[in-house]
């Protein structure tokens, strides 16, 4: 339990600093998809293209009970057009 203490905290990290940036008024403040995996460390537990060319992808770190959920949405050039973070039950 406490090894997971650190990743949950990343992760509440990591979704400030995207709100953050997403809130900025430069377009070249916007992250890239690339910029995203390559802050984040990983790459994304999932993710769906639109038909549009847009993209949300979905970064998971699972915690004992929930999983946090950090969910970021692309453009068709893959630049960062919006993100949320969601807490949902972990499936088992």
């Amino acid at each position: 339990m406490i090894r997971q203490i650190p990743r949950v905290f990343a992760c509440l990290l990591m979704a400030l600093v995207v709100a953050c940036s997403s809130t900025s008024t430069g377009d070249d403040h916007r992250w890239s998809y690339d910029e995203a995996v390559r802050r984040i460390g990983r790459p994304p537990t999932r993710s769906v293209s639109a038909p549009d060319g847009s993209l949300e992808a979905t970064w998971e770190t699972h915690t004992r009970d929930t999983t946090r959920q950090l969910i970021m949405t692309f453009d068709r050039s893959r630049r960062l057009t919006g993100s949320r973070n969601a807490t949902v039950p972990r499936r088992r």
